[in-house]
């Protein structure tokens, strides 16, 4: 089983196993997600591929398990894929997002660097980075949007051994760079005023 929430937003040369297919690995599952695939933030539905027959057990599953699903969401997005793929705009749009995104990560990795000197993750996709804060995550979180109103992620919410990180994320300031580097001036500023 392979989760392809990043896929077409990762910034380096793909895997190889990025072209695998159920088609050649009947017992490969492979999940999607729009709310990372289209620049779909905050829609939660996704989709699978795999063989028919784990399809077919999924489809059971689902139909007793989800009372209220996302039906509109769902008409609209296959709606749009149709379109875009018989247009032939859909492949470019996808580049168009993820060198959006890479630029992005770019702009906070190069403000962390200049203005707040702390370790960093560099990303190789996807829509955030993780800072090494040197302390309780949720401690400085809390005491940087109190002076700043810039909100960072507590680490720890995504396991124990980012305790002492902040997860930032770049993804909804695409457009508007400046901002990322605006709030991290903001912490910088903040922070040094605390030595």
């Amino acid at each position: 089983m392979f989760d392809f929430a990043y896929k077409t937003q990762c910034f380096i040369p793909h895997p190889t196993y990025f072209s695998w297919s159920p088609k050649d690995h009947p017992s490969m599952i492979a999940i999607h997600s729009n709310s990372k695939w289209g620049r779909g933030l905050g829609r939660r539905f996704g989709w699978i591929d795999a063989h028919e027959d784990i399809i077919d057990a999924l489809e059971c599953i689902q139909q007793r398990s989800i009372l209220c699903p996302d039906t509109l969401h769902q008409l609209a997005f296959t709606s749009y894929v149709t379109k875009a793929m018989k247009e032939q705009t859909l492949r470019p749009y996808l580049y168009q997002i993820r060198d959006s995104y890479k630029n992005a990560a770019d702009v906070t990795i190069r403000a962390i660097e200049k203005h707040l000197c702390m370790p960093c993750l560099k990303p190789q996709g996807g829509l955030y980075t993780l800072m090494n804060v040197g302390e309780d995550g949720d401690t400085f979180v809390t005491r940087v949007i109190k002076h700043t109103g810039v909100l960072f992620i507590p680490g720890k919410g995504f396991g124990d051994t980012l305790t002492e990180a902040v997860r930032i994320s770049y993804g909804p300031h695409v457009e508007h760079t400046h901002v990322i580097e605006d709030g991290i001036k903001r912490v910088s500023t903040y922070l040094k005023s605390c030595s």
